[in-house]
């Protein structure tokens, strides 16, 4: 093989692996971009489901707070009964 067969294929091995790396880069980045928009994604869901959870937990809890007032004032509102001494 002389000299100018190798430098061809030299530059042409050294094309392919050039366009390999490009692509491989490509490749890289795509899914890079893709996991987070998927992480991004995951995000708002939990963090709206958080959110949600946050609020049903303040709901029930502003529920228990006005029954436990309202069972309260009954009971403070019942007259007293006078238990007789045997």
């Amino acid at each position: 093989m002389n000299h100018k067969a190798e430098n061809e294929e030299y530059s042409a091995v050294r094309l392919v692996k050039n366009k390999l790396e490009e692509t491989v880069d490509e490749i890289v980045t795509e899914i890079s971009e893709r996991t987070h928009a998927v992480k991004s994604s995951l995000d708002q869901i939990n963090s709206a489901t958080f959110q949600k959870l946050s609020s049903d937990r303040k709901i029930h809890l502003t529920l228990f707070g006005e029954k436990y007032e309202l069972r309260l004032s009954w009971v403070l509102s019942k007259p007293r009964s006078r238990t007789s001494a045997t």
